[in-house]
């Protein structure tokens, strides 16, 4: 990518193009949250990727809960590729990711090793669900933080990458980034990401193997999930909704659920 910088792209439909209205629309979303998790150290986030409209409100519910801003904060933004299909974890080469905010740093993983990591620009390029985490990191920390950019795809062994991820970024907080069920009523959509959320709350990885139409981002879930196992994280679900609220498009037919949930020590 030319002079090592992803642009944006999905400003201008996923959220605003122009920085001052997206400025507003953030602040916006922020003062209907507050923290729920006092005191706790914060590890990692789960939190939907839609458009602000949609899903702004449940994620900025999740992004209320992270610590404070420290110098080298550095976030392992992991997530699904909607768009291209490929074997493994795919890596960004970009050195900066940029949106109507500003320029963030993306750090590569090839100085930390990734056993199932390919360096895949392409995969990258037009995918919404990690970009759409910026601005609202942006918001909290200006452009004083770093990020490392994954994408899962295939044939993927969630067990390797989550030891892979907790041995070479002990610093770091995760963000996974997932819808949950897709387009069914409103009443279903509930009841199934009732059940979903409980699975992530009881560290049950095998539920997204049993179960359809749970969760978008389920392998970056399921990678989440065997490291709060292993590093005995506690979790909480901090806001659940749907694309039927009120904020949204009041459409209870074909809905998506959304969940903000934390990890913490």
């Amino acid at each position: 990518m030319e002079s090592g910088i992803r642009p944006p792209a999905v400003s201008g439909s996923f959220y605003p193009a122009e920085k001052n209205e997206l400025a507003t629309v953030l602040s916006s979303l922020f003062a209907g949250t507050r923290v729920m998790l006092k005191n706790k150290h914060i590890k990692a986030l789960v939190v939907p990727h839609a458009g602000f409209i949609y899903s702004g409100q449940t994620a900025s519910w999740g992004y209320r809960q992270l610590p404070q801003p420290r110098a080298h904060q550095h976030f392992i933004l992991l997530g699904p590729s909607h768009y291209e299909y490929f074997l493994g974890v795919a890596a960004d080469a970009a050195e900066f990711w940029e949106t109507p905010l500003g320029q963030i740093r993306q750090r590569s993983v090839s100085g930390k090793p990734l056993r199932s990591a390919v360096i895949a620009p392409s995969v990258h390029a037009l995918e919404h669900s990690l970009e759409v985490q910026l601005p609202f990191l942006q918001y909290l920390y200006q452009n004083h933080f770093s990020f490392t950019a994954l994408l899962t795809g295939g044939n993927l062994n969630t067990h390797d990458v989550a030891h892979d991820l907790a041995a070479h970024h002990t610093s770091s907080l995760f963000v996974i980034s997932s819808d949950l069920s897709h387009y069914l009523h409103e009443k279903d959509a509930r009841e199934k990401d009732k059940k979903t959320i409980e699975a992530i709350l009881h560290l049950d990885p095998d539920y997204f193997d049993r179960e359809e139409n749970v969760a978008c981002g389920q392998e970056a879930i399921k990678i989440l999930i065997e490291m709060a196992r292993v590093q005995k994280w506690q979790r909480q679900c901090i806001h659940y909704d749907t694309s039927a609220s009120a904020f949204a498009s009041g459409d209870k037919n074909r809905v998506v659920g959304y969940a903000a949930i934390a990890f913490y020590v």
